[in-house]
């Protein structure tokens, strides 16, 4: 149903369901879009969450509305650290996701779930999925399916003039980051841990004799 009479504030309990919401001031409860279920859930002319507020989704397939949850927004969207609970994802192959919050014009979504920065990696139901901030339109958030492998992107040439390898792989996993010229023989540059993100970076203290290299990160 739909709720666009006079402002509200929400301290506790389980917003659920389908529909609209108009004026909402949402300080602690549950937000939950079909409930034990799927559903799409509209909020106008804002979504400010605080760390008392759960986002509680199901995921059993790609499409918004009818196979996932949805939360749109028209207007800003600030997470202030509120909790992400996925309490089912399935259906959902690697590289496939599911768009959570969809965050309409081109302002950026301020703020991030409660310990899931941008590009963690966690685990649901022995499945694991990346949160994305940038995602869909580019200011969407997204829950998508990971293998979990690192991936590495093309080096760039850094101030000093040394070389600096980056990737994104799990999350707070140390990668130990090897170089080759040939691919058969490998080389350990050293190791460097990811962040909260998945991301890591490494300086190749090696640059001037190599002009030419491959890179490949190992980790546990």
């Amino acid at each position: 149903g739909n709720y666009a009479s006079t402002p509200i504030t929400v301290t506790g309990g389980v917003i659920e369901g389908s529909g609209s919401i108009r004026f909402a001031n949402l300080l602690g409860g549950v937000i939950s879009p079909g409930g034990e279920g799927v559903g799409d859930l509209l909020f106008t002319p804002s979504f400010n969450l605080t760390p008392a507020v759960t986002v509680r989704v199901h995921v059993i397939g790609t499409t918004p509305g009818t196979q996932h949850d949805r939360i749109r927004v028209t207007g800003p969207v600030s997470l202030g650290a509120a909790s992400l609970q996925v309490a089912s994802a399935s259906g959902v192959g690697f590289g496939q996701g599911a768009v959570l919050i969809d965050n309409d014009a081109t302002d950026t979504i301020q703020g991030t779930f409660n310990a899931r920065a941008e590009g963690s990696l966690f685990d649901v139901s022995s499945r694991l999925y990346r949160l994305r901030y940038k995602s869909g339109t580019g200011n969407d958030a997204a829950l998508l399916r990971d293998d979990g492998a690192s991936v590495l992107f093309p080096r760039r040439l850094g101030t000093n003039g040394l070389y600096r390898v980056a990737g994104l792989g799990t999350t707070f996993v140390t990668y130990a980051v090897q170089a080759s010229t040939t691919l058969v023989d490998w080389t350990p540059i050293g190791s460097t841990p990811a962040n909260g993100g998945g991301e890591f970076e490494l300086e190749d203290p090696e640059t001037a004799g190599f002009p030419h290299r491959y890179y490949r990160a190992i980790g546990p």
